[in-house]
């Protein structure tokens, strides 16, 4: 079940670029499973969950299952994360994450203090104190000294659906002010929408930016719970994609009126976050995008225990792996060796093979590719919208362009590889 149309209408230009890169890709293809499967990344990314305890209940978590009560309560100790830094020193990347980080905030402390790299760190914003105070700053004093950070605020205020079932709406209103306050462009909102929410995308998106915040959308796939079918309607991906074309451009013409304003073009960079910083990469590169995951060695996810697993979502393979060790790449290389197969057969005339680097290839291999189709739309969505932009005779031609993408391109996390 791939991608092999789209509910609306692209540019001739458009549909050449992807044309080119899917062709790239089904030549290569080959050599790039057989690449994954043989050839780690010297420099890792690091997923660090300091605890599996959580204050909330968000229908859509895909994490449920490692939390209380299913799960026995654990914590990472500063001890733990010391033992990290010294296995693996230099990090390419470090997100902290749970259960919920602050109910833990020892062991954030330490990654703040021992990581030598860009760290993100996760809330949902119900513990707010002077200590956790004490850790905002901390971001933002790291950033001004070259270790770049951010707080990456999950949130469903100024929603419709409600899935994270957050009470105390005022109150979480103003933890969120007071964090932005404190971390300034150093922080980001993190929205899962739901299909209710996608019609109220424009509402909710004026309700962060008329407060001065940057917002990010995910979408509320099969790949959480228990990898129930997501689908995405026609309708909400031609939503999607028209909502998100028309932002780039009122965004780009307010930051021309005003070339120093740094906030506007931000604003477009976290909107769009992962697909705007890869695609232009890709088109830098001119080549095919392989999905970050899929990469060996690219990240690795250590629970509170200490344990090391080869993904953060993937449930059924996690205790194959053990803890830091010796034998930990061979057994993670052997997880790509069973998992690439199944996904080259589910994505082989997907419209966006040569494009994407958003979908969970371990979801897909455990629950099919029902489980996130809605996710790839809702990605395929941004990323034609992305393209279209980019290709617009006005903006490829605009002497300013260039300026305004160098800002988006700053701190891309993607890789590309040339074949």
């Amino acid at each position: 079940m791939s991608i092999e149309e789209r509910p609306y209408s692209v540019s001739p230009d458009v549909l050449a670029v992807q044309e080119t890169f899917n062709e790239m890709y089904d030549a290569h293809i080959d050599s790039y499973y057989q690449m994954i499967c043989s050839q780690p990344h010297e420099q890792t990314s690091l997923y660090i969950s300091v605890t599996n305890r959580c204050n909330l209940n968000c229908e859509y978590c895909y994490d449920k299952k490692s939390q209380p009560p299913f799960q026995e309560p654990v914590d990472m100790t500063p001890e733990l994360v010391v033992s990290i830094f010294k296995q693996i020193k230099n990090p390419l990347y470090v997100f902290v994450l749970g259960g919920e980080p602050f109910l833990n905030p020892s062991a954030v402390e330490a990654v703040l203090d021992l990581c030598p790299s860009r760290v993100g760190i996760s809330t949902n914003g119900y513990i707010a104190n002077e200590r956790i105070d004490q850790l905002l700053k901390k971001i933002v004093t790291r950033s001004r000294e070259g270790r770049s950070g951010m707080l990456q605020f999950s949130c469903d205020l100024g929603g419709v659906s409600h899935k994270r079932h957050t009470e105390k709406e005022q109150q979480i209103e103003n933890t969120l002010m007071h964090f932005a306050d404190i971390c300034g462009r150093h922080m980001k909102i993190k929205y899962t929408l739901t299909n209710e929410d996608i019609p109220s995308i424009e509402d909710i998106s004026k309700w962060y930016w008329d407060r001065n915040l940057f917002i990010q959308y995910d979408y509320a796939d099969g790949a959480y719970g228990d990898g129930f079918p997501s689908d995405l309607s026609d309708e909400n991906m031609n939503h999607v994609y028209h909502f998100i074309l028309e932002s780039l451009h009122a965004l780009f013409s307010q930051w021309l009126k005003n070339p120093d304003n740094l906030k506007i073009a931000i604003r477009a960079k976290v909107l769009v976050q992962h697909v705007f910083a890869g695609t232009i990469e890709q088109i830098t590169n001119e080549s095919p995008r392989l999905a970050s995951c899929n990469v060996l060695g690219h990240s690795y996810y250590i629970g509170p225990s200490g344990k090391l697993y080869p993904c953060h979502r993937f449930k059924n393979h996690r205790e194959r792996y053990g803890n830091l060790g010796e034998n930990v790449l061979e057994g993670i290389k052997q997880f790509h060796c069973d998992v690439t197969p199944v996904i080259r057969d589910y994505c082989r005339n997907c419209l966006y093979r040569g494009t994407c680097g958003s979908f969970c290839s371990a979801i897909i291999y455990g629950y099919g590719h029902r489980s996130v189709i809605g996710r790839c739309k809702f990605i395929g969505a941004e990323r034609d919208a992305v393209l279209s932009f980019l290709l617009d005779e006005k903006i490829r031609f605009h002497p300013q362009i260039d300026q305004f993408l160098s800002i988006i391109k700053k701190f891309s996390p993607f890789l590309t590889i040339k074949f």
